[in-house]
């Protein structure tokens, strides 16, 4: 998909300021096979007379391959099995904006003591290595921005945050409980926790 081809895409979206944290427990067999990317808590309007409106929807090379509801869209274990990039933010400031938070959601689908809910399907959780990619290089990709951003890797660019524990390995509550050492900006350490009172 080129640019053009999503700015106008873009074009014609006025995307929602929340998210809706209810998943259906039945994906459509058909839903985003193989996506580029997934638009959802969007309203999606069109000329169709049968589906005029939609709050997600689905593209492959440069083809809107699904148009539905966020409650299909946000099944994203399923959606990532199909080879969906899941691009995944803080939804801030509706959530707290915290990358441990959304990082600790994603593996367990559950609320932050532990617990879930009706709705929460913790059969949807996705893997580590899958979070880490919903947080870093399915971004870049999803803003055409791999090639300078996304992953560690020389010559991209030096924007990334330190933790004291290994979001890879830990338990989850630990996660939540993982101390910022650094964060660098552009290259530039805009915090040390070495260098705090």
């Amino acid at each position: 998909m080129t640019q053009s081809t999503l700015a106008s895409l873009m074009l014609a979206l006025t995307l929602g300021a929340a998210t809706s944290h209810t998943f259906s427990s039945q994906l459509p067999a058909d839903a985003c096979p193989q996506s580029d990317m997934l638009i959802y808590n969007a309203n999606v309007y069109t000329v169709s007379d049968e589906r005029w409106r939609a709050q997600a929807l689905a593209v492959k090379h440069g083809l809107i391959v699904f148009v539905g509801s966020n409650t299909d869209a946000e099944a994203w274990r399923p959606l990532i099995e199909r080879g969906l990039s899941i691009v995944a933010g803080s939804d801030a400031p509706v959530e707290l904006g915290d990358p441990r938070v959304e990082f600790y959601a994603a593996i367990t689908r559950t609320r932050l003591d532990g617990t879930a809910g009706e709705g929460w399907h913790r059969e949807y959780a996705v893997s580590r290595e899958d979070a880490l990619r919903m947080f870093t290089l399915w971004p870049a990709h999803s803003i055409f921005q791999e090639h300078k951003r996304g992953t560690l890797s020389v010559g991209k660019q030096a924007d990334l945050t330190v933790f004291d524990t290994d979001f890879m390995t830990a338990e989850p509550q630990q996660i939540l409980k993982a101390k910022t050492v650094m964060t660098v900006v552009g290259g530039r350490v805009a915090f040390d926790a070495r260098q705090s009172p």
